[in-house]
This record gives C-alpha cells, sequence and structure tokens, in this order.
C-alpha cells in the first residue's frame, strides 16, 4: 500500500525531554480558532513572518484529542486527534520579526494519514512556506494549528516570488504585499493545480484581491498567467 509521502518524512519521536522537565508537548497548547476573523487576525498581527524551506520535521510520538468547534471546517466530529510536530526550517527571507538564518519551531497538526486537501500544514522537508510565528512558553509556535496558518510557496514560484518581494512598491502593508507578491509570482509560473484565491482574500479583501487579477490580467508577461488572472476575476469576483 502507497505511504503518504508527508508522513514518511515525519520520524516519530518520544515526547519526553528529560527527566523532571515538562516536554513541549505539556507545555504548548494548541489552538484552534472557532472564527473566521480570528484566524486572518492572528495571522496579520503574528509577530514573526518568515519566508522558509522546511529542513526536518519530527513528530511526537503521542496525539492529543483537541475539541474542534463545529464552525470550523473538517470532519463532523466534536474532537480531532493532533500530534506536536518540532519543525527546523532555513529562512530564506525575513518578512516581520529578528532577521534569523535558521529557526525551529512547533506546530500541532492533523497527521491521520487519512485527510488531504490545501488548508492544512505539510511540513514536508524541502518545501517552502511563509509561517506565522509567535512565542509561546519559551518556545516559537505558529499562531494557530488547525486547520492551516501558512501560506505555501512552490518550487517553481520561489525565484520570481524572491525577484518581486525585493522590487514590490514599498508603500504597502506586509500582508498586502505578501499576497500581491505571491500572486504575481504564481501566476507568471503558473501550473496545472487551481490556486485558493479566496484564501489570499481572506488575508487582505476582496476588492484587494480583485485589484490585483484585474491587473495581472493584463500585465503579466505570461500569456497562460494573463488569460488564468482574466479568468479568475470573473469566475471568483465578478461584482469587483
Amino acid at each position: 500500500m502507497k505511504r503518504q509521502p508527508y508522513l514518511i518524512a515525519l520520524v516519530l519521536v518520544s515526547a519526553a525531554v528529560t527527566v523532571n522537565c515538562r516536554s513541549p508537548w505539556d507545555e504548548i497548547r494548541p489552538v484552534i480558532h472557532a472564527k473566521e476573523e480570528e484566524r486572518i487576525a492572528a495571522m496579520r498581527s503574528a509577530p514573526i513572518i518568515i519566508l522558509a524551506e522546511i529542513q526536518h520535521a519530527n513528530l511526537f510520538g503521542r496525539p492529543r484529542d483537541v475539541e474542534k468547534p463545529p464552525e470550523v471546517a473538517g470532519p463532523m466530529v466534536p474532537r480531532i486527534p493532533l500530534h506536536l510536530a518540532y519543525i527546523s526550517a532555513k529562512v530564506l527571507r525575513t518578512l516581520r520579526g529578528p532577521d534569523s538564518g535558521h529557526v525551529e519551531f512547533y506546530s500541532w497538526v492533523w497527521a491521520s494519514g487519512k485527510h488531504g486537501g490545501p488548508r492544512l500544514f505539510h511540513p514536508n522537508p524541502g518545501s517552502v512556506h511563509i509561517l506565522f510565528l509567535k512565542g509561546d512558553a519559551g518556545y516559537l509556535h505558529t499562531v494557530g494549528d488547525y486547520p492551516a496558518y501558512d501560506l505555501e510557496i512552490r518550487s517553481q514560484w520561489l525565484p520570481a516570488f524572491l525577484t518581486y518581494w525585493r522590487d514590490y512598491e514599498q508603500g504597502a502593508g506586509l500582508i498586502q504585499r505578501v499576497v500581491a507578491v505571491r500572486l504575481k509570482a504564481e501566476l507568471e509560473n503558473i501550473s496545472a493545480d487551481r490556486s485558493e484565491y479566496w484564501r489570499l482574500a481572506e488575508l487582505t479583501s476582496h476588492a484587494f484581491v480583485a485589484g490585483q487579477l484585474d491587473s495581472l490580467c493584463h500585465s503579466l508577461t505570461s500569456p497562460r498567467g494573463r488569460t488564468q488572472a482574466c479568468a479568475a476575476l470573473a469566475e471568483l469576483f465578478p461584482k469587483y
């Protein structure tokens, strides 16, 4: 039977750190925001925002059953099992917070092996993400754990993202800049996969993403990208 690549990459580790010491499993509490606006607010206000490449991800062997508010997308069950993941990553660009070449942080992830979907955090070694982090009990922790509090930057988009980030007009707010640069990098290097424009609209606004798509519909050098931008604008944001 074919195993999930994500699960193969994660090595189970013991929850115990040292005798008489509480481990991160004990200290870091899972965060699931019941309201979407709370989730987005946590990402916008994250004290540390970085573009980073995942190097290692290890799961603590013992899961924790966490209450899942019924408003939150996912299985219609009152509780879900989450595993604490210890993750190390190479920092490619610091967007907010102190500069560092390397970061180690924790996130509670749903790792049942029976799920999928783009709104889950998959810290596969080699994958690149915009991470939204905070301090928690002396550790770094993602600002939320479920469903997802990251933005993935696929490998084919990364060189363009770094170039456009450097060249982007500095007047915009940080989150708007993140969304605008990610949109342009993706559409200039478009793949067959459908983008999650609505997730980017959540972080900023429907009007902001619609405006970016309208501009890219006319200005991109990639014909496929222009076509996709125009189609997404007409389909998803027709009133803008």
